[in-house]
């Protein structure tokens, strides 16, 4: 138990401010995207419920591997995509209220990307990618 009143009101400010600020993020709903729903239909589902495509910094080829540009010029929110083929392709997405999403599709080639999850992400991830690494 905390019997120095200051330690008491430093520590409980501590966890109130911490309950504080993870309540924010919590708060706001992140959409369900379906395993293998097609990429665009989850990005206008994204864009529909006030989630917005981060665009990338960095508008060097290079952030796609050789075979995928074509992912990486159709969607400005792609934060990478690996190898040629069906390989896994990062976008990612913010809300009004700071949630940040990073969502994983994979497909033969841009038209037909599958999402293979999404999971909520830290705003640092954002900054990142809004700052083109």
């Amino acid at each position: 138990m905390l019997r120095k009143p200051a330690l008491r009101r430093a520590v409980l400010g501590g966890l109130f401010g911490l309950f504080a600020w993870t309540g924010n993020v919590a708060a706001e709903p992140v959409p369900a995207l379906r395993e293998g729903m097609l990429y665009a239909s989850a990005r206008g589902t994204l864009i529909a419920k006030g989630f917005q495509p981060v665009p990338s910094g960095n508008r060097d080829d290079a952030r796609c591997s050789a075979g995928r540009q074509d992912v990486c010029n159709a969607y400005p929110e792609t934060v990478s995509c690996s190898g040629t083929g069906a390989a896994t392709c990062r976008f990612i997405f913010t809300g009004k209220g700071g949630a940040t999403l990073t969502v994983l599709a994979d497909g033969d080639d841009v038209g037909h990307l599958k999402v293979v999850t999404s999971r909520r992400s830290s705003e640092k991830d954002a900054k990142w990618q809004r700052a083109g690494r």
